[in-house]
C-alpha cells in the first residue's frame, strides 16, 4: 500500500509540475505554491518508502492544510456551479486514508519496552 501512495506522491508532484511549466491550466494558487507542491510530493514519495518515524506527524499536518483547501475548492464549486471537481474528491478521500495507514504503521513498528 505504501508502495502505491508513494506513487500518488509522484503523480501529484507531476501534476504540480505541469501546472508549474503551462502545460495544465492553473486552477488557482502561485508559481510559488505549484512549486513546493513538486517537492512535497517527491519528498513524499521517498518518505512513504522509508517512512522515518517522523513522517506521520508532517503528513497530518499536510493533510489537514489539504482537506481545508481542496474542501473549501470542492464546496465552491459544487456550490456556484454544481459541479464536482474530482481531482479535490480524490485527495480528500485518499489522503486521510493514508493517514490511518501511516499512524498504524508507526504504531506497530514502534520499540515496545526498552
Amino acid at each position: 500500500m505504501f508502495n502505491a501512495l508513494s506513487g500518488l506522491s509522484l503523480v501529484a508532484a507531476a501534476y504540480h509540475l505541469l501546472v508549474l511549466i503551462g502545460a495544465i491550466p492553473r486552477i488557482d494558487g502561485s508559481p510559488l505554491r505549484h512549486l513546493v507542491f513538486v517537492g512535497f510530493g517527491i519528498a513524499g514519495a521517498a518518505a512513504f518508502r522509508v517512512r522515518p518515524r517522523w513522517f506521520p506527524a508532517v503528513f497530518i499536518i499536510l493533510t489537514v492544510q489539504q482537506l481545508h483547501d481542496h474542501g473549501l475548492r470542492a464546496w465552491r464549486w459544487w456550490s456556484t456551479d454544481r459541479s464536482l471537481d474530482w481531482l479535490s474528491f480524490v485527495v480528500l478521500i485518499t489522503m486521510p486514508v493514508a493517514c490511518v495507514l501511516l499512524v498504524r504503521d508507526a504504531l506497530r513498528r514502534r520499540p515496545v519496552g526498552r
